[in-house]
């Protein structure tokens, strides 16, 4: 979890809509969750969050047109923000989330397992994803040690 001196950053609200519609939507930073109630599309949240929630590419989502595009863009963008944020912020279409996709992760090795969600990653697949588990957890990308 990222803690952040709150006494030195931008408080100033920023409204940003949420492409992906009304679903509930919740991240922890700087030692609290953050939640968006489902039923709203648009969110207002301190600048300083609003920027590291649209920094990180952990909040980028597959859509079912096959784009790799950030879930949130800014509903009243200022040029400061835009400046610091990149111009991808300013597209605020909607977008249908690609269920089947996982994490961004590349899934063309993936088994289906029947009618459900479920998937099966198996070589390449599998290994990108359990890497970046590794590297999110802090750990090494390769383990230190094989069995």
């Amino acid at each position: 979890m990222e803690f952040v001196d709150t006494t030195q950053v931008d408080h100033t609200a920023v409204l940003l809509t949420d492409r992906a519609g009304e679903e509930r939507y919740e991240f922890a930073f700087d030692g609290r969750r953050w939640v968006k109630p489902q039923g709203r599309t648009q969110w207002s949240l301190p600048r300083y969050v609003a920027c590291w929630l649209m920094k990180r590419d952990r909040d980028k989502v597959w859509t079912t047109d096959g784009e790799y595009t950030h879930r949130f863009g800014l509903a009243e963008p200022t040029d400061d923000l835009v400046g610091e944020l990149g111009s991808s912020v300013l597209i605020t279409d909607p977008i249908t989330i690609d269920t089947n996709a996982i994490e961004g992760w590349n899934t063309g090795s993936a088994e289906r397992q029947g009618p459900g969600t479920q998937v099966r990653l198996t070589g390449a697949a599998l290994r990108e994803v359990r890497m970046a588990q590794r590297e999110r957890l802090g750990g090494a990308p390769e383990a230190a040690f094989r069995a």
